[in-house]
């Protein structure tokens, strides 16, 4: 089926950098020519935001779709924000925080579908088993890592201390280490007292450094959006048939995961260097989470929206209206093409 005339938002990998540019594609493109998409996301080793892109990947889901898709990993959310507002990323993977930040600071995107939700068990605080602190109370005064500042693992730990009444400016002291393979090693090392977890991280902390969950996100945070796909503006108005695309490409992705429990834990294991008791541990943790069709929450991005602006990692409270679009939501898996609105 030819396409037609478009202009795809493109990204490519140079220097080490993302560079944004816009190619035209002209109505003689062949049946058989794939459209280059860039899928970035927060980090590699997340279960719920990477591991079913590297499934669509390895599948050929998206290849299915008629997309020829490239995987760049960022180390947290700072770093991504950067890329958006530099115009670098038009479509993505992300977290509702990150999204309100954004649009505060000027920049026209939105959420387009969810990932995962409610927040995942395996969001928490993580301490090594030999620690001496035994609940949230105990964090006073201590050292905690997270990723970098004002990405989603700092506001999931501002968050956690905040309902627990704990000042996180005050009564705790935030170290930004980066990537995930600093914040294990920092915890691992006693360089901090505790570390931000997520899918993936927090069962490696657990099983190959010897630690424990102090607390979990799932119970403070009983309504929350997790991570999210989201666009730009232009992107969604000048390119909805290929947002349709990469995203059914994403959710056939997660329903083969949900049915093909073993080879998901062996490309786990092939992709992470997980033990299979590890890879194990983290599909069943975390598979529930995943959302089937991209349906979302709007009360559960307002709550994030809220949650921001009281955090201070936005610069006003983002009305929810300019947050997302349900365009392109519920994704159905069999149709050929995205209904337009």
């Amino acid at each position: 089926m030819k396409l037609g005339p478009i202009i795809i938002g493109v990204i490519i990998i140079m220097a080490g950098t993302l560079i944004g540019y816009y190619a035209l594609a002209p109505g003689s493109r062949s049946d058989a020519e794939l459209i280059p998409v860039i899928y970035s996301h927060l980090a590699r080793v997340d279960f719920t935001g990477a591991l079913p892109a590297i499934v669509a990947d390895e599948k050929g889901f998206w290849e299915e779709e008629g997309l020829d898709v490239s995987l760049v990993w960022f180390r947290g959310g700072g770093e991504q924000m950067r890329a958006v507002a530099a115009g670098e990323i038009e479509i993505s993977t992300s977290t509702p925080n990150m999204i309100t930040t954004l649009v505060s600071r000027g920049e026209d995107v939105r959420v387009i579908s969810s990932i995962s939700s409610p927040v995942p068990r395996s969001w928490g605080i993580m301490v090594l088993n030999d620690s001496p602190l035994e609940d949230v109370d105990d964090l006073r005064g201590k050292i905690i890592g997270a990723t970098t500042k004002g990405a989603y693992s700092d506001m999931i730990v501002r968050l956690l201390l905040q309902e627990a009444g704990i000042d996180p400016d005050d009564a705790v002291r935030l170290t930004y280490l980066g990537s995930p393979d600093a914040l294990a090693a920092a915890l691992s090392s006693k360089t901090v007292d505790a570390a931000i977890g997520w899918p993936g991280l927090a069962e490696v902390m657990e099983l190959e450094l010897g630690a424990r969950q102090l607390v979990s996100a799932a119970d403070f945070l009983l309504e929350w959006q997790d991570e999210i796909w989201f666009a730009t503006d232009d992107f969604i108005d000048q390119n909805p048939e290929v947002i349709g695309k990469v995203l059914r490409g994403w959710y056939k992705a997660v329903e083969w995961m949900k049915e093909n429990r073993a080879e998901v834990i062996e490309i786990s294991m092939e992709q992470y260097q997980w033990s299979e008791e590890l890879a194990t541990k983290v599909y069943d943790s975390n598979i529930t989470f995943l959302s089937d069709d991209g349906s979302f929450s709007v009360k559960a991005l307002d709550l994030a929206s809220a949650k921001t602006f009281e955090l201070e990692l936005s610069e006003f409270r983002v009305p929810v209206e300019d947050l997302f679009t349900e365009r392109f939501v519920p994704v159905q898996l069999n149709e050929i093409g995205v209904a337009l609105q």
